[in-house]
């Protein structure tokens, strides 16, 4: 598995994906699927996810 994934649920390159915090199962960032969870799982390196969003950033406190 690609280092620092512990788990992938299912779904393809190039769809809306988000990052659970290991211990409280939250949201902390939303990106883009640069591999499928398949490639994910058979891959030892490598980027997974294009960061769109994260916790703090100025649209997540986004307050309209």
């Amino acid at each position: 598995m690609v280092p620092g994934i512990k788990e992938v649920d299912n779904f393809n390159k190039g769809d809306v994906v988000f990052v659970l915090d290991e211990v409280h199962k939250k949201p902390i960032c939303v990106g883009i699927a640069l591999m499928s969870h398949e490639e994910i799982k058979n891959s030892e390196k490598g980027k997974a996810i294009k960061n769109i969003h994260y916790v703090g950033d100025k649209i997540w406190n986004f307050k309209g």
